[in-house]
């Protein structure tokens, strides 16, 4: 933005309108910025996570936070709870091919996860798996869930994706 100032009442005037002009364009643009940040990360988790669910119960694991504005800017994140951090973290030794305590993926120390096979009474590290009762109540077997790291993954694709996203909008 480039203003040309005469130092008059008027020309001052109409600086200060056309830079409160450009303020509410950068916010609004911002705020689009973010949701369609937001938007593509969920779409990329939902296609990674295709070809690993049975039902839909994992699709509803994931949902985009509402846009909230703070004092800097604007923030959402993507809520990932219920089925779907087992998919993102992975459970038990056995379907993970890995050592009881060890971390597969790349940020499950810096989020607190457990290591593999310790959480709770620590099953998951039995190299014979485990039982447990489904949502019907029917007993059934396990050696766990592969790690996925849908999560981790799309977030790189949206990541490599930002600048020309924010050069789409700001530049017109």
């Amino acid at each position: 933005m480039t203003l040309d100032l005469v130092l008059n009442e008027k020309s001052l005037e109409n600086a200060i309108h056309r830079v409160e002009l450009y303020k509410n364009d950068l916010q609004t643009k911002t705020r689009i910025l973010t949701e369609n940040i937001a938007k593509d990360l969920k779409e990329n988790a939902e296609n990674q996570l295709i070809n690993h669910v049975e039902t839909g119960e994992t699709f509803d694991s994931l949902r985009l936070d509402d846009v909230r504005e703070f004092k800097y800017g604007f923030s959402t994140r993507m809520i990932v709870s219920g089925a779907a951090v087992w998919l993102e973290f992975g459970t038990g030794v056995v379907a993970n091919h890995a050592t009881p305590g060890e971390y597969l993926h790349p940020k499950a120390v810096e989020l607190g996860m457990s290591g593999l096979g310790t959480f709770g009474d620590g099953k998951g590290s039995s190299l014979w798996g485990w039982w447990y009762y489904d949502e019907n109540g029917r007993r059934r077997h396990t050696y766990g869930i592969p790690a996925t790291m849908f999560m981790y993954y799309s977030a790189w694709a949206t990541r490599e994706k930002i600048p020309s996203m924010a050069r789409g909008l700001f530049h017109t």
